[in-house]
């Protein structure tokens, strides 16, 4: 099944945190090109790092990181998802 992305983070343990709510609420999630990151490590400001569910469960998905991700972060999320 395709991927979607359910959210974008800008340190790897945001994406990590991301992850594990995820996986609580049921829902299968990775890091795209987690390897990737563990070794380049914290890049602050990068925004690059994606978080990627099943494309059936992207609505749950973010419907359960909603009250988890900061404001600015959703505002950033919603831009992307305009230009994309």
């Amino acid at each position: 099944q395709p991927m979607q992305i359910a959210y974008r983070a800008r340190r790897i343990a945001d994406a990590r945190s991301a992850c594990s709510l995820l996986e609580k609420a049921g829902i299968a999630a990775h890091i795209a090109d987690q390897a990737l990151w563990e070794v380049a490590g914290e890049r602050q400001g990068a925004d690059v790092i994606r978080v990627l569910v099943d494309n059936r469960a992207l609505d749950k998905a973010r419907r359960a990181l909603r009250d988890w991700v900061a404001p600015q972060d959703q505002q950033h999320e919603q831009q992307q998802d305009k230009s994309a």
